[in-house]
């Protein structure tokens, strides 16, 4: 072999080299692992039926239906009537009142998740205050909203 084709060799074998490692080790393989951070949300749920009521419990898993992410599990529960505005003739405008029938839920999940732009990555669902969440329990389904995220005394 020509002193010329092992000089050209050599010039190759150092980009080759880089770029092999960059195949074996991709790129997020060298970024730094994101930190899980134990994390509250409140999920707000709508005009409940009475009879379902029951099968929202604390200590459920909680998965997102659409995501199908597990994200968190129940930590604590409160019902309040469900408001609903109908007109006051006395008052001759429509006034806010309890419904007597349905319930709002406001349920409190506790999770670990990755900070995110605006929130926190739950697996692959995005959490962040104003978001959807498909709640999905092993005796519960419904579609409420994250109105509060705020970081665990544990994670402190």
């Amino acid at each position: 072999m020509s002193k010329k084709a092992i000089k050209t060799l050599k010039n190759l074998f150092l980009p080759l080299f880089i770029l092999s490692f960059f195949i074996v080790f991709p790129l997020h393989h060298c970024e730094a692992k994101e930190s899980e951070t134990d994390i509250l949300y409140t999920v707000q749920l709508k005009k409940l039926h009475p009879e379902v009521l029951s099968s929202l419990v604390r200590g459920a898993r909680v998965t997102d239906s659409v995501s199908k992410s597990r994200i968190g599990t129940v930590d604590s529960l409160s019902f309040t009537p469900h408001m609903t505005e109908t007109y006051s003739s006395t008052r001759d405008r429509m006034v806010e009142v309890p419904h007597p029938y349905f319930r709002d839920a406001s349920v409190i999940v506790r999770a670990h998740g990755t900070e995110h732009r605006h929130g926190y990555r739950l697996g692959s669902f995005e959490l962040f205050e104003g978001a959807t969440v498909h709640f999905f329990t092993a005796s519960f389904t419904g579609i409420g909203e994250c109105t509060a995220i705020y970081e665990s005394e544990a994670s402190s």
